[in-house]
């Protein structure tokens, strides 16, 4: 059938009004695809939430159909088959990118504008079927395309916000602000369910630096008494105030926002100061810290209460003043947020009273399962970078989204 099918199709190039639509489509490919997206966003009423979907959806999209067809190794019919396309296009054929990327346009427009979506789905398939008249592509080929898109498309709807979390955990650029500013985007109610969901995942992030650095952690008893000391602070002010932070602090995307901004200006103070004077005192490890400066880095951390307020940003910062290493402050920043994660999970899920109904159980196991994953490789890459490199490209992001966010939920 696939092949009796491309006969079919490939046939129609003889004909020179459909030869010169589909080199048309071909040609002009990235300019509809523009054009699209700049349509979508001007009938969408969540402009930034639109583009953002968008965006990503096609990076997937390409991205994922790309290393499929290094996976399959198919060879395009005018390869395979000895015949004179109307193009030649290099690479394996299955599956195809253009109809990967149009589809998962159509189906991540649904949320957007359906009757839009509706049109864009039949532009997708005639895009599919002119892949076919140029010779480029099987039929088959347009079939993968469709469900590697709508793949795309469907995974990243529905795990965004599990991903972003195991992303943003560790990097002082606060994985609370980004969670809230994603329901925002996604519109997702801010019910407490969604509010204990938010720190249960956390606590996904926090099992793969308990996995990273269990020997460094159960080797040395004051090593473990030094995390213990310094979480003190954040345990009795996260204790007093669970029902403030909860009721009025969580889900408030203007205050997250504002202190994105004003993390991201202190943060490139500390980086300016360090790089005019830097501190000649000798490197400390974190069994030597002393009793002062780990309540000092506790204390720190404490201020992530507030949305926005990184819990890694708040400790390297207090590890700056100090004068601590980077090395030393970011491998500190990621072992105290092991007594903190746990005890605000398990505090919350006794509060809740365990009252989740199956499907919420699985929810928060399967956001827990891709926290750990994500996170896993962020540690790894965040120690590798900040052994070359200052914390001031994270200054500058928080600054910019902060600024952005502003600006687009009080205009």
């Amino acid at each position: 059938m696939n092949m009796n099918l491309f006969t079919y199709l490939n046939n129609l190039s003889t004909n020179s009004f459909i030869s010169d639509a589909v080199i048309f489509l071909h040609q002009y490919t990235y300019i509809i695809i523009a054009v699209i997206i700049i349509l979508s966003i001007s009938i969408s009423g969540r402009k930034f939430f639109t583009f953002a979907l968008l965006f990503l959806s096609i990076l997937f999209a390409w991205l994922f159909a790309e290393n499929l067809k290094f996976l399959f190794h198919i060879e395009r019919p005018f390869t395979s088959l000895g015949i004179t396309p109307l193009i030649y296009q290099s690479g394996f054929s299955f599956p195809s990118q253009h109809m990967a990327v149009f589809s998962t346009i159509a189906i991540s427009s649904f949320l957007i504008n359906k009757r839009f979506a509706i049109f864009l789905l039949v532009l997708a398939i005639l895009v599919g079927i002119s892949r076919v008249i140029l010779g480029v592509h099987y039929p088959i080929d347009i079939v993968g395309g469709f469900f590697a898109g709508a793949m795309v498309s469907l995974i990243l709807v529905h795990f965004f916000k599990k991903i972003v979390e195991g992303i943003t955990e560790f990097l002082p650029i606060s994985s609370t602000a980004h969670l809230q500013i994603t329901q925002e985007l996604l519109q997702i109610p801010v019910t407490d369910f969604i509010k204990s969901f938010n720190i249960a995942i956390q606590l996904g992030a926090i099992c793969a630096v308990i996995l990273l650095y269990a020997k460094k952690i159960f080797s040395s008893s004051k090593y473990f008494l030094n995390i213990c000391i310094a979480f003190i602070p954040t345990g009795i002010i996260g204790f007093f105030l669970y029902k403030i932070i909860k009721s009025f602090l969580l889900g408030n995307i203007i205050l997250a926002s504002s202190m994105l901004l004003l993390g991201g200006i202190i943060i490139l103070f500390f980086e300016a100061r360090e790089k005019k004077n830097p501190v000649n005192t000798p490197a400390k490890t974190i069994e030597l810290l002393s009793i002062r400066e780990l309540l000092i880095l506790g204390f720190a951390q404490a201020l992530a209460v507030i949305p926005g307020v990184s819990r890694s940003g708040a400790v390297i910062i207090g590890g700056r003043i100090l004068g601590l290493s980077s090395i030393v402050i970011t491998e500190f920043s990621f072992l105290l947020a092991i007594p903190t994660m746990i005890g605000a999970t398990a505090y919350d899920l006794f509060k809740s009273g365990f009252s989740f109904g199956r499907d919420q159980w699985g929810t928060i196991a399967l956001g827990f399962i891709i926290s750990f994953i994500t996170a896993l490789l962020v540690v790894r890459w965040l120690i590798k970078y900040v052994q070359s490199h200052s914390f001031a490209i994270f200054g500058w992001y928080r600054i910019a989204l902060g600024a952005i966010l502003l600006l687009f939920f009080l205009i």
